[in-house]
């Protein structure tokens, strides 16, 4: 597997122009967590306000928005998820 990966990341607050596709650090789970391949991700609502700094929901940037999303996952923990599983989930990490 692949130790890098696409992101839009965000380095400082404020409107679009600040999100950028970077390359970045593949994250490596926590035996508590799943690896998923993303495939779509939308805009939760709350978001351009996390992005605007209007609602300090996870602190300073730098960071990765887009937590709803539809995945496949790669990793898998003590065979919860099936292998080539297809999920829909806001991710909190």
């Amino acid at each position: 597997m692949l130790d890098r990966m696409h992101a839009v990341v965000q380095q400082a607050f404020g409107g679009p122009e600040v999100l950028e596709v970077a390359e970045v650090d593949r994250p490596v789970p926590l035996a508590t967590e799943v690896l998923v391949r993303v495939k779509a991700v939308g805009v939760n609502p709350v978001e351009p306000l996390i992005r605007s700094g209007q609602f300090p929901l996870i602190g300073q940037p730098p960071f990765i928005l887009g937590w709803d999303m539809s995945c496949q996952s790669n990793h898998f923990l003590n065979s919860v998820v099936k292998p080539s599983g297809n999920l829909a989930r806001m991710v909190t990490r």
